[in-house]
């Protein structure tokens, strides 16, 4: 019996689980399933698994070994967060995949802009419910949810557009189109008014505009003058996010209480350091819980310095908290690997249109991930699936033409 081809439904799955991340819930988790099970079966019948073990393999591996050592390990309480140990095995695993995978250059343009799309039309269900019908109070996603966590989101798919953009590459059509999309997202940031996903975006802005002007020797004034001008043009259009921040500020509250949120995440490390109170517990910790910790180290229990939430706003000290110290370094052998690949594989004058787009699009959703970190929880559920697709599909071309070049 002639053997089924499952090559093409393994990229139709990657394909309709980037198109339903930002839309719709059962959808996506369906084709996430879907594209790992034709992964498996296609690298099972070809006996080709992509290369051998690498350090991206146990890095990975690790990430995903911290967070259920957590559940596992970490404080006693009723529900010590299988599920969120889980969300990390399924963004663990589809970066092993895609990294692992070879993917046409028509595929890879054709997940982009299926990426961008779909982000756009989800975008447009939110402009829905916030200006006509009112049921929604910020601009978000509809499968992703809170505004912050949507602003993420935006963020790397804004990253991925304005480096495609860059790339000038296709008709007029096509990139007038792009710069479209590059403006809608742009502005949409500013309408979420989420800052903590405005900051590393416009670190990445900067980050990847002077990148470019070293590749194409170009004078450094010029992308300070175009961010100058975006930033100008935004806020005009959109000045919620100045009208926020000097409320803020008039209230003392400029960080939104996430000093105070650090504050309980290092109570809760001091008193789990190894593996942290277990992964999604930040929200059991209440005044009564640290008020115990407090009494039992011989301290006196200060409510007015802390401030309790479902997580730290960081990814950093909410993994910390959850996941202790074996967990966060995990997190950070992660992120820090793929900051110095950036770094040391930065594009050249000489690279293809893809190559400078794949290494603009990982930037940003690395500097989104690292830099916005400080100011959210990012690395998870949607936002964490996008950044590993990218991450995964740049690994992947740096190392096939590297093979190619040997």
């Amino acid at each position: 019996m002639r053997r089924i081809n499952l090559n093409s439904a393994e990229q139709w799955a990657l394909l309709a689980m980037v198109a339903f991340l930002p839309a719709l819930e059962a959808p996506k988790k369906i084709a996430v399933v879907l594209f790992l099970v034709f992964w498996v079966i296609n690298r099972w019948r070809s006996k080709e698994w992509g290369g051998p073990w690498s350090g991206w393999d146990f890095t990975a591996l690790a990430l995903i070994g911290g967070a259920y050592a957590s559940a596992a390990f970490g404080a006693f309480w009723p529900d010590k967060g299988l599920g969120a140990a889980n969300d990390v095995l399924i963004y663990g695993l589809v970066f092993l995949a895609v990294r692992r995978s070879r993917f046409e250059e028509k595929f890879l343009w054709r997940l982009f802009a299926v990426a961008i799309m779909a982000t756009l039309l989800t975008l447009l269900y939110g402009y829905w419910g916030l200006l006509v019908t009112k049921k929604r109070v910020f601009l978000g996603l509809n499968s992703v949810g809170h505004v912050n966590h949507s602003a993420i989101y935006m963020a790397i798919i804004f990253s991925m557009a304005l480096a495609w953009a860059g790339a000038a590459i296709g008709s007029l059509r096509q990139r007038t189109l792009l710069w479209v999309a590059v403006a809608m997202l742009w502005l949409s940031l500013f309408v979420s008014g989420a800052r903590g996903a405005l900051i590393p975006v416009v670190v990445f802005v900067l980050l990847w505009l002077f990148a470019r002007a070293g590749m194409m020797r170009r004078a450094l004034w010029k992308p300070v003058l175009l961010v100058v001008l975006m930033l100008g043009g935004a806020v005009a259009l959109v000045p919620g996010v100045v009208e926020k921040t000097k409320f803020n500020f008039e209230t003392k509250q400029v960080a939104s209480y996430r000093p105070a949120l650090a504050k309980v995440a290092l109570l809760a490390v001091r008193e789990y350091p190894t593996f942290g109170v277990g992964i999604s517990n930040f929200a059991k910790i209440d005044p009564e819980v640290v008020a115990g910790w407090q009494v039992k180290s011989g301290q006196v229990f200060d409510p007015q310095d802390l401030y309790f939430s479902t997580h730290a706003h960081s990814l950093y000290f909410n993994t910390l908290a959850e996941r202790g110290l074996v967990g966060l370094l995990t997190v950070l052998a992660f992120l820090v690997g793929i900051g110095l690949a950036l770094l040391r594989l930065r594009p050249s004058g000489a690279s293809t249109p893809l190559q400078q787009t794949l290494w603009g699009a990982t930037l940003g959703a690395w500097v989104i991930t690292a830099v916005g970190g400080v100011f959210n929880t990012t690395l998870h559920h949607e936002h964490a699936l996008i950044a590993m697709v990218v991450f995964g599909i740049w690994l992947a071309q740096t190392r096939t033409r590297f093979a190619a070049s040997g």
